[in-house]
């Protein structure tokens, strides 16, 4: 059975792989952003580091801060949101 992938014409590079194109942005960032130039867009890659990262910063804030403290933090920083929390009372809360 023949091969009706489609094969690199003669003079062109093909595009990076996820995993060099991850390797590339820190070691030859040149060469990811020219293959990012050439058309070879792809976003999975980031949308998955993004998320691992997302749970590990949430697994840590959660670890050492604890939402609760989060939370106030939060109200104490918007002058109206701690007056709506003065206004409950302390069951709400």
């Amino acid at each position: 059975m023949s091969d009706l992938g489609v094969q690199p014409t003669a003079g062109v590079t093909p595009g990076l792989s996820q995993a060099q194109r991850l390797s590339n942005t820190f070691t030859a960032p040149s060469k990811t952003f020219e293959d990012i130039m050439r058309g070879n867009k792809s976003w999975w890659m980031p949308f998955l580091i993004y998320v691992v990262l997302g749970f590990v910063f949430y697994g840590v804030v959660n670890a050492k801060v604890g939402m609760r403290q989060v939370s106030e933090n939060q109200v104490k920083l918007s002058p109206k949101a701690e007056d709506q929390m003065a206004q409950l009372t302390p069951e709400q809360r």
